[in-house]
């Protein structure tokens, strides 16, 4: 009967610094999920243009101009970490930013870092989205308009080759910055978010519609094969190259038709897409701009596109995974760029049940790894 009623708000643990709660959280999902990148990863960073243009091979050729002819495993997951922190860091600080001017709650910040959204990155560090990642969020530290508008259609015009997924991971997130980073400097913003689009569906096409004939795959996989100094470069990978629209369809038809890929499907809907949706419907229902049009249609194409890959793209965890992510991300950079208070009023208890269920809910991997 003595004991006071506990209050996060009001209470000294609402005056600790944020690091104190965001590290420990960060080391925790960094632990849960970390590995040595696979050779899946590796191989991505052997891709270049010197048998020819081949889509997915900018990151790698990039790479080919400051190692030797043959690349080794430690090199290429040396580059891998780096980029992972980097990125990671740099949206660390931006959480700890927008926590110190309480225009976000902690729980959100810690959340994130413990939730599928970060821990699926954690698990699969070295795959080419997080050179994206990587680069776009280096953007958020560019505030010259003019070097910062520049940068930004540099990353646009590369992403595509990259890798084609990016137009639906990453570039919606990207396009809704540039939105509110020309709102914010008060510049009219339709032609150049125009443009950028253009460039995107341009170059994803051009990704997207480039193969690679039986005989080329052969001869390039040699070349792969050659380039790997101590590893054993993924086959399956390279033979992606030589994809197309009708066999990817052929293959995702089939792949629909599995019981266990429709059991996942539910499973991970009831799992895991709630969050992005309660947050999602949170930011609108706060934000005095929702009756912009393109406003609103860029925020919900940020926060969803990767929904969009679920019925045409493998991995389909993955897509879980990466929704959450980019509805966090789009929480963090309307917060950091409009100054907005993010906060769940009467849903408060809503959240704390999600929290919880998130914590609860151990992380869907690729390996084989299933929610229990």
């Amino acid at each position: 009967m003595f004991l006071k009623k506990f209050k996060m708000q009001d209470k000294s643990l609402s005056k600790l610094s944020a690091w104190v709660f965001l590290i420990p959280c960060f080391l925790i999902g960094l632990l849960s999920a970390i590995r040595w990148p696979s050779a899946w990863t590796a191989t991505h960073a052997l891709f270049d243009y010197s048998q020819g243009f081949a889509k997915r091979s900018f990151y790698g050729n990039f790479l080919s101009f400051f190692f030797d002819d043959k690349v080794s495993y430690i090199q290429i997951t040396l580059i891998n970490f780096i980029i992972f922190f980097g990125w990671s860091i740099i949206l660390m600080i931006i959480i700890k930013k927008i926590i110190d001017l309480k225009l976000i709650d902690y729980r959100v910040g810690c959340l994130f870092f413990i939730s599928p959204a970060f821990i699926f990155q954690v698990h699969t560090i070295g795959y080419l989205e997080h050179v994206a990642f990587f680069l776009f969020f280096l953007t958020l530290l560019i505030r010259n308009f003019y070097v910062h508008i520049i940068f930004k259609f540099i990353i646009i015009s590369v992403i595509p080759f990259i890798h084609e997924g990016l137009l639906l991971m990453i570039t919606p997130l990207i396009i809704f910055d540039t939105f509110l980073f020309l709102k914010k400097n008060n510049l009219r913003f339709k032609k150049i978010i125009s443009l950028i689009v253009i460039i995107s569906i341009i170059g994803t096409c051009i990704n997207a519609i480039s193969k690679k004939n039986d005989t080329e795959i052969a001869q390039y996989e040699k070349y792969i094969n050659e380039k790997a100094l101590d590893f054993n470069p993924r086959g399956d990978n390279i033979e992606t190259l030589s994809n197309d629209h009708i066999k990817l369809f052929s293959i995702m038809s089939d792949y629909w038709t599995r019981l266990t890929h429709w059991s996942k499907l539910t499973l991970y809907t009831l799992i895991l897409l709630p969050l992005p949706i309660f947050l999602t419907f949170n930011l609108i229902r706060l934000n005095q701009n929702k009756n912009n049009k393109y406003y609103f249609y860029t925020l919900i194409i940020s926060c969803l596109s990767p929904i969009l890959l679920i019925p045409i793209a493998f991995d389909i965890e993955r897509w879980f995974a990466m929704i959450q992510f980019t509805t966090f991300a789009t929480i963090f950079i309307v917060c950091y760029r409009k100054n907005f208070k993010f906060r769940f009023d009467q849903y408060s208890h809503l959240f704390q049940i999600l929290f919880i269920l998130t914590c609860l809910t151990s992380i869907p991997l690729m390996d084989q790894y299933y929610l229990v």
